[in-house]
């Protein structure tokens, strides 16, 4: 069982640095084999992980999930400069999530359904919250998981699916929609109530009222504590409001003896 657990940290840690590198190597408005062929920024997809700061090349040491920045202290051994804590945040994250999907003993299915959507959430809340802007593959993406998962749970109750992510689009899209108007500025971009819809259908119906609640609420606290008259990015309030409520819906499904995600 330990030898178990270890290698899911480990694999988890692994994972989450390298949707780390992902998110910091997107390349926005350029296609991927534009981003391939960028070799003057340093950070393309066919480069090496390189130091955040001085942009040097970090050795094999220097890429052990979790360890590694731990065994530096929070620093680059080449410029002695501070780490970025997303770095290490990223890599414990998925770690914790590799380690609780395995202590729940899902199946393979529901597993790599549960990495696949949590990496997606991940991506967006980088994306979202560096550049205030959200790639159409990663929401795309996420609505074929999206479909995918009802689809296989739902059978031929699609129809609950269809209420669901229309409950979800409408109870966003229609106050921002008003909002701009009376505001007479866009105060909401599309992508948040498309992802917003997107992850209601992995809710009860009646939960996706308090989904919209709890992501306002961390919306405005977000606001309070960082906007200071300023734009904040919208999407990172619905993935953490959204992984509150799943994740309360879910123990409560397990305390019950029923995982009902694939």
């Amino acid at each position: 069982m330990f030898w178990l657990t270890a290698l899911l940290f480990l694999s988890g840690a692994s994972w989450g640095s390298f949707l780390n590198a992902v998110g910091g190597r997107m390349v926005w408005h350029m296609s991927v084999d534009e981003a391939i062929r960028d070799h003057e920024s340093g950070f393309g997809l066919s480069h090496r992980s390189k130091c955040y700061h001085c942009k040097k090349a970090l050795g094999p040491w220097q890429l052990i999930p979790v360890f590694s920045l731990l065994l530096q202290r929070g620093r680059s051994v080449c410029c002695n400069e501070s780490i970025p804590l997303h770095y290490l945040a990223s890599e414990i994250l998925f770690a914790f999530v590799f380690v609780c999907l395995g202590a729940s003993g899902v199946l393979l299915p529901e597993f790599i359904s549960l990495v696949v959507l949590s990496s997606v959430l991940y991506l967006l809340y980088l994306s979202d919250l560096r550049h205030m802007e959200v790639p159409v593959a990663l929401v795309a993406a996420l609505w074929i998981i999206s479909v995918t998962h009802c689809l296989a749970i739902l059978g031929e109750e699609f129809y609950v699916y269809i209420i669901s992510v229309t409950a979800g689009f409408s109870l966003l899209f229609i106050p921002g929609f008003v909002t701009s108007r009376i505001l007479k500025k866009s105060s909401l971009g599309i992508a948040d109530p498309l992802v917003f819809a997107a992850l209601s259908a992995y809710l009860q119906l009646t939960l996706v009222p308090y989904f919209l609640i709890l992501s306002s609420l961390v919306g405005i606290i977000w606001y309070l504590l960082n906007g200071h008259g300023r734009r904040i990015p919208f999407l990172p309030s619905i993935v953490l409001a959204f992984v509150l409520i799943f994740g309360l819906q879910e123990v409560g499904l397990l305390v019950s003896g029923n995982f009902s995600v694939f």
